[in-house]
């Protein structure tokens, strides 16, 4: 039977589309489906952009991994033969030296790699003393963390890239400790030896031929093709009455919602929050200056020559080199990329409401810390660009999240409007478990599970473990 209730989706990110995917399949009128989004493409930060009118350029090192059989599934049905399986080709650079992750023996018989490995196996023994000794149960990011890999590991490494990537390190939740680094653990790089996990730094992953936008034009176009997708949209007042959203005033028209109609919003909470009328926001506001989120700045450099890189992505944990990371587009896929040209991209994050390129060169910047790589030939370098990215992370606090859960338990009085997504409720989720989130919205919406199940599996969610 055709559910005909009316569901508002804002935002055509991962989580939106999973969502109208969910509510599609279960039976829900196409029809009263409406999907709002702000920009000219769905995908959000999962997408891809125009880079000198010949290149398709993703936001990041997207990959597709091979766990979760239900969105590998729509990825093929959208994007046929076009899905590519490619070998992950990750490597880390640390002392100014390259190494592949998971390391080689061989990349270590030097004195340099010798003297850190040396050290950080004292480093990790000196922490499980410790950590005997004290018998700590109220662990911290810091701490946890030096039980996982030493004092010496954590001060040189993953000290200096929380700091690069969210800005400050002991702050950090501790629950963020499993999400994230579960698949550096040394015990499972040897288990994995025995026993192949594919949910920790599997093998292989899977990649669109035409840059990762197609899968989400791909959705779009095959699987929601008789929904109303309205682009360039956006909220500009949502009000409430007797706790229910009753009206949406768009930029461009308003859309008036019934008591069993929804409203599901999956755009950054700020924006969701200046919309709100009739709803008491004095708390939230207030509960909202604590919530840390980080921008981000891509420096997107084409060179002319086949390939640049000597590995697909790499990562940059200490403070000597600006990027947290760079990758080779054409190396994800060569059909991106202008023919016998190489296009890498570094992303840069920092504190929304503190730009540290503001009055700086930026170009001089971007110049000077890519030649700090010796595999990186300047004379071949062709253009180079950048693009800003306002809401690039949610930092994953423990104040930032004890504000979102609070945030998310003041907007359940709106018994019509349920909030997803990254910067809708923190979901710090690859693009994978983010239309899986969705799903779980769809499924609920739908009746196809009940409310219990909805939470349980949102719990879950949160508690994934991020591959790649």
């Amino acid at each position: 039977m055709q559910n005909k209730n009316k569901h508002i989706i804002l935002g055509a990110g991962p989580t939106g589309l999973g969502c109208a995917l969910s509510l599609v399949e279960n039976g829900s009128n196409e029809k009263n489906i409406i999907l709002i989004e702000k920009s000219d493409q769905v995908g959000g930060l999962s997408g891809s952009f125009r880079y000198d009118k010949k290149d398709l350029v993703d936001y990041g090192p997207h990959r597709l991994a091979p766990t979760i059989n239900k969105v590998l599934k729509i990825a093929k049905d959208v994007c046929g033969d076009d899905l590519i399986e490619k070998k992950s080709d990750h490597g880390v650079y640390i002392n100014k030296k390259l190494y592949s992750f998971p390391p080689k023996i061989f990349q270590w018989l030097d004195i340099k790699s010798l003297k850190f490995m040396f050290f950080t196996i004292s480093g990790l023994i000196y922490s499980k003393f410790l950590s005997a000794v004290s018998k700590k149960k109220d662990l911290n990011f810091r701490n946890s963390l030096e039980n996982i890999f030493g004092k010496y590991f954590y001060n040189n490494i993953i000290d200096p890239m929380a700091k690069k990537v969210w800005g400050r390190s002991d702050e950090l939740d501790v629950s963020f400790v499993n999400n994230r680094f579960s698949q550096l653990k040394i015990s499972q790089f040897i288990m994995k030896k025995i026993i192949p996990r594919r949910d920790l730094n599997p093998e292989n992953f899977f990649y669109p031929k035409y840059g990762y936008q197609q899968i989400w034009d791909g959705i779009l176009e095959n699987k929601l093709a008789g929904i109303d997708i309205r682009k360039k949209n956006f909220p500009k007042k949502i009000v409430v009455e007797n706790n229910k959203v009753s009206k949406i005033v768009l930029n461009e028209d308003e859309l008036n919602i019934s008591d069993k109609d929804s409203l599901i919003s999956t755009i950054p909470i700020y924006n969701l929050i200046q919309c709100l009328e009739n709803f008491d926001v004095s708390k939230i506001i207030e509960k909202m200056e604590q919530i840390k989120i980080r921008s981000m700045y891509l420096f997107i450099y084409k060179f002319n020559q086949i390939e640049t890189l000597p590995i697909r992505t790499l990562i940059f944990p200490q403070k000597n080199i600006i990027f947290n990371r760079i990758f080779e587009q054409n190396k994800y896929s060569k059909e991106t990329v202008e023919k016998q040209k190489s296009i890498i991209i570094g992303d840069v994050t920092f504190d929304i409401n503190n730009n540290p390129f503001e009055k700086k060169d930026i170009k001089k910047i971007a110049i000077e810390e890519i030649s700090k790589l010796s595999f990186i030939n300047l004379k071949k370098l062709e253009s180079f660009d950048t693009k800003f990215v306002k809401f690039a992370y949610v930092v994953p606090t423990v104040e930032t999240i004890e504000a979102l859960r609070f945030i998310e338990k003041e907007l359940s009085k709106i018994e019509n409007l349920y909030i997803a997504g990254r910067f809708g409720a923190g979901d710090y989720d690859n693009s994978d478990y983010a239309l899986m989130s969705g799903y779980n919205i769809g499924n609920f919406l739908t009746e196809k599970i009940n409310k219990d199940e909805f939470i349980f599996n949102k719990s879950k969610n949160k508690k994934n473990i991020i591959v790649g």
